[in-house]
């Protein structure tokens, strides 16, 4: 199974209304269609907390998001290893 990288800003509320913007790089793999997992999170270079791994997994759209980006780098693998003769008569 392959591991995919994406790379995310998320914004974070942190006490009365401040809030932070977080550079969060995720490694994770498709499995069966759309489920993903979520293999790690690293913020600005540190594991990220659990409550911010808890939250990246139960968003919905950031999923799809994750999915279209593995979609994109199988399909990208795909074209790259066709042989030079069937990308030009494409």
């Amino acid at each position: 199974m392959r591991t995919h990288v994406f790379k995310m800003s998320l914004s974070v509320t942190i006490g009365e209304g401040a809030s932070s913007s977080l550079t969060v790089l995720l490694s994770y793999r498709v499995r069966f269609g759309d489920e993903v997992e979520i293999l790690t999170a690293r913020v600005l270079g540190e594991d990220a907390p659990i409550w911010l791994l808890r939250r990246i997994e139960n968003d919905r759209t950031l999923i799809r998001k994750l999915l279209a980006h593995a979609a994109e780098d199988v399909a990208f693998d795909r074209r790259r290893a066709e042989p030079v003769e069937i990308r030009r008569a494409a």
